[in-house]
């Protein structure tokens, strides 16, 4: 048993830690700059000057770790730096690996983006008379692209500049850039260590430091733990009720087989099971929550969270808001409760034509005793992985609830997040997903054994 476990554990480890590299993958080479991102957004703070805005970059990069190497080690070409991931600055390191990689030369590199960068601060532009050469060497001081870089320097016309020494010198630097090509190189293995993105990116997530949100600026796992309670006390509620009465419906189902009762109850769950949620959720709130069809039909309170308390805790929210939960737990519950009780009773019909029940038959049982005692135990086993598996997907589908009930759960700050691109609630989100589904399953091996001691744990 204990050799099982361990080695659930570790494959279970092994799982969550793929989802978490792949979550960092994403966010780590999506082609938005996160720390451009983040100071764009509402909460962060981006200066008009340049000189302010580099200094404001380099801190806020400072604070989100970019100015470390992205993983334990790297396999890079030999004619590549060692330290390039300490250029701060988003455009510049991207246009020097550029450079780099088109010339395979650091000197050539290095030597044309100091000169192109200070083609401006010298002043060389002002004595220039031609509008269009002038025209032209604006756009080559802060061009990035190397591409278009050459297209530039291929229309400017040269006559009016040769007295230049820092234009001439920038067009020098070009050309031996264009020019330097060396043969294959091997590559090589760098080594960084555990100070890299990746290590701080893992450990943050088991210390809860993931980071700050753009939205608000309060941290991710904050926000996340908060919106957590909520959606728990929608689907833990769901989860038991629908769990009993699918159970019992499915058990019920199968004692009155071929009924006119039991046709009709199942003709109601097939119709509950193929109503989408989202449209059962508002036609609830339409004719439900308001007066509009008639005094009877305005049962519950409106959509949202009507009391909002400062003092109070989460959990007192949800017990004085419980009456806005009741709908939102109804349309979670329905879609569940008629898929487990037809799954129930697919597997119950699926016990009483074994050999072993017919036996029982034969030896007069009683029918209350067999199905209480002998059916009800062995559709059991695949009970328990319905309901275990269906776990994760009460999460999901809760998110379609949340947004139209307004209740601030998972669902609510996943969409939210969205909206906005907030790549760290995001991340936090899929892996608190990722680590439900894993627990579920797990708790599904556990229950095997404590319903049926014959299925040992190997």
């Amino acid at each position: 048993m204990y050799n099982y476990a361990f080695k659930k554990l570790v494959h279970s480890l092994i799982v969550l830690l793929s989802v978490i590299s792949a979550v960092y993958l994403f966010q780590s080479y999506s082609v938005i700059d996160p720390v451009d991102d983040f100071m764009s957004s509402s909460f962060g703070e981006r200066p008009v000057h340049k000189k302010d805005f580099e200094k404001a970059y380099t801190k806020e990069a400072i604070r989100q770790n970019k100015h470390l190497p992205k993983f334990y080690f790297d396999i890079i070409p030999s004619y590549f730096p060692d330290t390039l991931h300490k250029i701060i600055l988003h455009d510049e390191r991207s246009f020097l690996t550029q450079a780099i990689r088109y010339s395979k030369c650091i000197e050539c590199s290095t030597d044309f983006i100091q000169r192109q960068k200070g083609l401006q601060e010298v002043g060389a532009l002002d004595s220039l008379v031609n509008i269009e050469t002038k025209s032209i060497l604006s756009k080559i001081s802060r061009e990035k692209d190397l591409n278009k870089l050459a297209y530039l320097f291929s229309s400017l016309k040269t006559g009016n500049i040769h007295d230049i020494p820092a234009i001439n010198e920038l067009i020098e630097s070009f050309e031996k850039l264009s020019q330097v090509k060396n043969s294959f190189t091997f590559p090589k293995l760098v080594i960084h260590g555990f100070k890299n993105q990746f290590h701080l990116f893992v450990t943050g997530i088991f210390t809860g430091k993931m980071g700050i949100s753009k939205a608000d600026g309060r941290t991710a796992n904050s926000k996340i733990i908060k919106a957590l309670k909520w959606t728990l006390s929608l689907n833990v509620i769901s989860f038991i009720i629908a769990g009993g009465l699918g159970l019992f419906l499915g058990l019920w189902s199968i004692k009155n087989d071929d009924t006119k009762k039991e046709k009709y109850a199942s003709s109601a769950m097939f119709f509950v099971y193929t109503m989408p949620v989202f449209w059962t959720a508002t036609l609830m709130v339409v004719f439900f929550t308001t007066d509009r069809y008639g005094a009877w039909t305005n049962i519950f309170p409106s959509t949202g969270i009507k009391y909002w308390y400062a003092d109070k805790s989460v959990s007192e929210q949800i017990l004085l808001n419980f009456s806005q939960l009741t709908l939102p737990i109804i349309c979670i519950i329905l879609p569940s409760l008629a898929y487990m009780s037809r799954i129930m009773k697919s597997k119950f019909s699926e016990v009483l034509s074994s050999d072993f029940i017919t036996a029982l038959k034969a030896k007069g049982i009683s029918q209350k005793r067999m199905y209480n005692k002998h059916v009800l135990k062995n559709g059991m086993i695949p009970y328990i992985t319905i309901l275990t598996g269906s776990l994760p997907g009460l999460f999901a589908g809760s998110l379609v609830i949340e947004i139209i009930f307004s209740i601030p759960g998972i669902g609510k700050l996943l969409f939210d997040s969205i909206y906005i691109s907030d790549w760290t609630v995001i991340s936090g989100l899929v892996i608190m997903m990722s680590v439900v589904t894993i627990l579920a399953y797990l708790l599904a091996d556990i229950l095997y054994s404590w319903v049926n001691p014959k299925i040992a744990l190997e």
